[in-house]
């Protein structure tokens, strides 16, 4: 006779016929089996949840990242297109160049006069084409002095503008999540130059033949246009004094309409100088002025990112955004 115990799944008792009783378990390989298959899919469910978890974290980071990096770009652009719009605020590189050009025909007539004297017919009249003569280039001088000082009047407004901007970005991350923050963008480096090709606003009025036939073979013009090319030294042909007369790049007014300040690829940006750079965080400095006014500001920003590991790991994101100031108001129609 067979007694199974099945409340503990095991053989208890086998009787014989002689009366003897004997015990022995029943065999359990189909039950280790079975729970050697429990246990496997346990590790599945587990690395699944693993990977499931993992993904999460990813997607959410990345999202993170990008988000605060599209928001961050906008931000760059805004804030070199309204840098940019400080550059030819009034008209004032418009005019420079303006005055360039009444400057260089002034010295040029009066060279011409002033030579002409030393003829006998007009040796009378030599003292006073001696006189315009130095008025000329004292009038020279003087619109040379405001140049330099419009190129440091825009970097100096363009520093304030920066430290303004860089105080009032809050230091609290824009992201934090358990393993990593995200902190606000802030300005580490401005520079200021030109775009690559542009014209200025200067046109030729070929009122002076010989001066405008000197100007075509040195280059100076664009033969389409007939205006001045920009970031350009325009000499005087035989100037023994060395006299300077530097025009900027600026949009021209076409019919009236003066192109507006924009947005504009990094790649066509020429840089002159840096009038801002923060890299260390702290520390603020510019470099010397150089010779022609600016028309293009090209602004790098760092977004600063730590994550928060067991060892954590600290980074910047980089943004460069470029903007061009908006045209002339004087100059050609």
């Amino acid at each position: 006779m067979l007694k199974v115990d099945h409340a503990q799944n095991k053989l208890t008792t086998i009787e014989l016929n002689e009366g003897y009783f004997i015990t022995m378990p029943l065999p359990t390989r189909i039950d280790n089996r079975l729970r050697r298959q429990d246990g496997a899919m346990l590790g599945i469910v587990i690395v699944m949840l693993a990977i499931i978890v993992f993904i999460g974290i990813a997607g959410l980071t990345t999202n993170g990242l990008w988000l605060n990096y599209w928001h961050a770009q906008v931000d760059a652009d805004a804030t070199a297109l309204s840098l940019a719009s400080g550059i030819n605020i009034g008209d004032r590189v418009g005019q420079i160049n303006e005055l360039e050009e009444c400057s260089r025909e002034l010295l040029y007539v009066s060279g011409q006069a002033n030579k002409q004297c030393e003829e006998p017919d007009f040796q009378i009249l030599a003292s006073l084409a001696h006189s315009l003569n130095n008025e000329a280039i004292s009038g020279h001088d003087l619109v040379e002095r405001e140049r330099q000082n419009q190129i440091n009047l825009i970097a100096q407004e363009m520093r304030d503008s920066v430290r303004k901007y860089n105080a009032n970005q809050s230091w609290a991350p824009t992201v934090r999540l358990p393993w990593i923050e995200i902190e606000k963008p802030i300005i580490t480096q401005v520079e200021v130059g030109a775009i690559d090709g542009g014209q200025s606003n200067v046109k030729s009025l070929d009122t002076i033949e010989e001066l405008a036939d000197y100007d075509r073979s040195m280059g100076y013009l664009d033969n389409r246009t007939q205006l001045f090319k920009g970031n350009i030294n325009a000499t005087l042909p035989n100037d023994a004094q060395g006299l300077t007369f530097k025009i900027s790049a600026l949009p021209a007014r076409i019919k009236g309409t003066c192109a507006p300040a924009r947005n504009t690829n990094p790649l066509v940006f020429k840089k002159g100088i840096t009038v801002f750079s923060n890299n260390n965080f702290g520390s603020s400095q510019s470099a010397s002025q150089g010779g022609q006014i600016p028309n293009a500001v090209q602004v790098s920003y760092a977004m600063h990112t730590s994550l928060l590991l067991r060892d954590k790991c600290d980074g910047n994101l980089h943004l460069v955004s470029t903007a061009t100031t908006n045209g002339a108001v004087t100059g050609s129609n």
